[in-house]
């Protein structure tokens, strides 16, 4: 776990344009193609810029420490 967050690792950013938000708690969907779920509440602005741009990347950070500072909470 990180120290500044309850958040387990393994720890995503999801970034979106130059927007970027640290999210625990992936989601493995399994399927043809398989999946990856993340949880993004409805008041954060990743969310409504995703809705927006309609693409997004998500990353696997190995450093949540690291991500907490570039990104913040």
């Amino acid at each position: 776990m990180c120290e500044k967050s309850p958040l387990p690792t393994p720890v995503l950013v999801v970034v979106v344009g130059g927007h970027g938000a640290v999210v625990g708690w992936p989601l493995v969907i399994p399927g043809d193609p398989p999946l990856v779920g993340v949880p993004l509440h409805r008041s954060r602005r990743t969310l409504e810029l995703i809705r927006q741009e309609r693409a997004f990347s998500i990353n696997l950070v190995k450093n949540a420490e690291r991500a907490y500072e570039i990104f913040g909470k």
